[in-house]
């Protein structure tokens, strides 16, 4: 019933964020799909969960997939209003530097990475994650509404990622736009 990280960012208080938080905690398996409208702060409901965890335990390999037009601003509110600083990803880094099962979770230091869904539908870049079992303390996936397609690449890696992570949020504004089987 505590929360570790309360009133530990620079962000408005709003408590209808912090319902996902709660319902986040209470989740034994840690996944949620934050469904919210366009505006009502998704990021930041994002950034309290990501604050949350790295309170109450060691969290060292953090990925945010987005749409290449929002890396930067994911970027600037996890330093901004969390002061938690990410790297952006460009294909090889992607592929030279998210955290695989393969390498026994021996990875130098920690990892904070954004990359793009149009990185991760890449074929060189979704044939390491495919291959790699990615070793995530948490995924994040903004937009996540346009990996519905099973059979597409960025869907793929976005799939394989999820599997192998600790804990996952998606993100979306539209999550359902023709039927349940989006969800």
């Amino acid at each position: 019933d505590t929360l570790y990280s309360y009133a530990a960012s620079r962000t408005e208080l709003y408590p209808f964020q912090y319902k996902p938080l709660l319902k986040f905690l209470n989740s034994p398996r840690k996944r949620l799909l934050i469904a919210d409208e366009v505006g009502l702060g998704k990021t930041i409901e994002a950034g309290y969960i990501l604050q949350e965890e790295r309170a109450r335990k060691h969290v060292s390999r953090t990925l945010i997939v987005c749409p290449s037009s929002l890396r930067y601003k994911w970027q600037r509110e996890m330093a901004d209003r969390f002061g938690i600083h990410f790297d952006i990803l460009d294909s090889k880094a992607a592929r030279g530097r998210i955290p695989s099962n393969s390498e026994q979770g021996n990875v130098p230091g920690d990892f904070y990475g954004i990359v793009s869904l149009q990185t991760l539908s890449r074929e060189k870049t979704l044939n390491v994650v495919l291959e790699s079992d990615p070793n995530l303390d948490v995924l994040i996936v903004d937009e996540v509404h346009r990996c519905k397609n099973p059979a597409a690449n960025q869907s793929k890696a976005v799939q394989r990622s999820a599997e192998y992570s600790d804990a996952v949020l998606f993100l979306s504004a539209t999550p359902i736009q023709t039927g349940d089987q989006n969800l």
